[in-house]
């Protein structure tokens, strides 16, 4: 009895440990800075609404796309970044009423279009905004997941773990797992000059006796070894925890990357 005891109050440690430093996944401590030639996509508000189906509607769109794993911001990311607009029409002769959307880049002569008829006077409705959000979403993600299926990564080195081989063995695992199931597999033999490169820099600095601040750099080039991105991550943890729950560390820092991953290689075709 006493045994579980001991692992319950262990378990809610670690538990309240996560809560109060979140390794690697508070929006405000963590987010990546990105540099890139695309970082994601802008939502620019919709013309024709009131202000209050507005922000519904937009919020709707935002955490939907952000479902399918694609980075999107009411801000611009860069110049680079993808936007969407939309506007609402009400065709009265015909009793009609469309939403049209528009996806382009500053960067590509490109402009993808997207109309969608929405039943008179419903658009304010809930399960309207859920058909429209849907739609759009998976309008979305057919341009930016155009995934390579044959994607292949080459980690080149990775540093500043040189003094804990085991930490190093957990991330790696860890990588490759999580890249799989992302259709990216990391090679280890050159076979061809057909991969992007990535180098990862870990730095372990002591802020005092209990905590430490652990940085992460992610450096992706292409196929002609040109960088085309950097991912900066750092976050701040009691130094007691970094081996104990390293193999959730190395989850949380790939998982807040390879979003990222995805999309510098993937406008690189």
């Amino acid at each position: 009895m006493i045994k579980y005891l001991v692992y319950i109050l262990y378990l809610s440690f670690l538990v309240s440990c996560f809560v109060i430093n979140k390794p690697f996944e508070d929006d405000k401590i963590t987010i990546p800075v990105i540099k890139g030639i695309n970082s994601g996509l802008y939502i620019s508000k919709i013309v024709g609404l009131t202000n209050k189906t507005e922000i519904e509607l937009r919020d709707r769109i935002y955490n939907k796309i952000l479902n399918k794993n694609i980075l999107v911001s009411y801000k611009y990311f860069n110049k680079n970044s993808y936007i969407l607009k939309s506007s609402f029409i009400k065709y009265k002769s015909i009793n009609k009423q469309k939403m049209i959307f528009t996806l382009s880049s500053p960067s590509f002569n490109e402009v993808r279009k997207l109309d969608l008829l929405i039943p008179n006077n419903k658009i304010a409705s809930i399960e309207i905004q859920e058909q429209v959000s849907n739609k759009i979403a998976e309008f979305i993600e057919k341009k930016f997941n155009k995934t390579d299926k044959q994607k292949k990564i080459k980690i080149n080195e990775i540093k500043g773990l040189e003094k804990n081989k085991n930490l190093k063995d957990i991330f790696l695992n860890k990588l490759s797992y999580l890249f799989s199931k992302q259709s990216i597999e990391i090679i280890k033999t050159e076979k061809n000059n057909n991969y992007y490169l990535i180098d990862i820099k870990f730095s372990i600095t002591e802020i005092n006796k209990e905590k430490i601040k652990l940085k992460v750099i992610w450096l992706i080039y292409d196929k002609n070894k040109k960088l085309i991105g950097d991912i900066k991550q750092e976050n701040v943890f009691l130094k007691s925890l970094l081996t104990k729950i390293w193999p959730e560390i190395s989850s949380k820092i790939i998982e807040m990357s390879i979003n990222e991953i995805n999309i510098l290689t993937n406008v690189q075709k």
